[in-house]
């Protein structure tokens, strides 16, 4: 009999570590819409990508419950990126402090993100993580507007000029 492989499971996206101490803030719904939703202070973020988020927080009645919409704030900057859909993938009891508390490690996904909440999450990316997100935009894009990754000096020749001879 053949023995089975494991399934071997690949991120979608790349996960990276947040070089400043962000923290997710939960939108708790009022009984009344008026004005703006209370923010409940989450946690910390322990790492980001484009699909979702980590997040690691001390239980408490306020943090159980599982938020449909997250903001994510920077102590000194403000709030970074408002109104993130979301919603949670899995949830894990890390220990138990010695008055009786637990600590919880919450995964979230992004849902139904517009282009602009795109846009603004990975330029939270690549300005608060410790890794850098490569350029994916093509030759004829970079050239729109003034980039300092684009060099012409490294632009591919064709034609005739793509061939090497080495005589």
């Amino acid at each position: 009999m053949e023995a089975r492989k494991p399934i071997t499971r690949r991120r979608k996206w790349k996960r990276f570590k947040i070089k400043s101490g962000a923290i997710v803030l939960l939108h708790k719904t009022r009984l009344l819409d008026v004005g703006k939703p209370k923010l409940i202070e989450l946690g910390p973020v322990i790492d980001i990508s484009m699909g979702g988020l980590a997040v690691q927080f001390v239980e408490s009645k306020n943090r159980l419950h599982a938020a449909e919409t997250i903001s994510i704030s920077i102590p000194s900057i403000g709030v970074t990126l408002p109104d993130l859909q979301c919603r949670v993938i899995f949830e894990k009891v890390l220990t138990t402090l010695p008055d009786g508390k637990k600590i919880y490690n919450r995964c979230v996904e992004f849902v139904n993100l517009t282009k602009i909440q795109n846009l603004q999450l990975e330029s939270f990316i690549r300005k608060h993580t410790f890794h850098k997100i490569p350029d994916r935009r093509s030759g004829k894009d970079r050239r729109v507007f003034n980039d300092p990754d684009f060099n012409p000096a490294d632009e591919r020749r064709s034609g005739i000029e793509r061939r090497v001879y080495t005589r």
